[in-house]
């Protein structure tokens, strides 16, 4: 599957550096500030996930004897808001840099000036991508919780049922 993230990375910035030359940083900018405020929003869910409805599963894994189970049950609530938190790293540091680009914007030539929108287009398509890979790894913890809870209300209603019908 990573593979296919990569490849699909690949793809997605090649068509945005090529589709980006006419996008200029100043229309680009409040596309990397919803970015940035989606994936805070996404750091701050997991985060309250992980604290409201896994935290036995975080004991478990900061705990030196943990069973496997723990630790791939842990692994798929922390991955998205590790990611997430990369990824708002990634945006916030992209604030300076946009500034400092754009101060230089006027003394550059429109051929350079094309060609770094180009790649910035293209960093943006990828960071979306990112985006959309996080947003997709929170919705396992939270389907894992759904089928959960429903297969365990399933055996409380039959053991419910043999119960109040007596035995055979």
């Amino acid at each position: 599957m990573i593979w296919f993230h990569i490849i699909a990375m690949a793809v997605i910035a090649f068509i945005g550096h090529h589709l980006g030359a006419q996008i200029t940083l100043s229309d680009l900018w409040p596309y990397i500030e919803a970015l940035r405020t989606t994936t805070s929003i996404v750091f701050g869910v997991m985060g309250a996930l992980l604290a409201i409805v896994f935290p036995e599963v975080l004991k478990q894994g900061l705990r030196p004897s943990g069973s496997l189970s723990d630790e791939t049950n842990l692994r798929r609530v922390l991955l998205p808001c590790a990611n997430a938190a990369i990824l708002l790293i990634i945006l916030v540091v992209l604030g300076p840099v946009f500034a400092w680009i754009k101060g230089l914007g006027t003394a550059m030539e429109t051929e350079i000036v094309e060609e770094i929108q180009r790649y910035f287009f293209a960093l943006f398509c990828v960071l979306s991508y990112w985006q959309i890979v996080i947003l997709q790894m929170v919705l396992l913890p939270l389907e894992t919780i759904l089928s959960t809870t429903a297969r365990t209300a399933a055996v409380e209603r039959l053991r419910r049922g043999i119960h109040t019908n007596g035995r055979g």
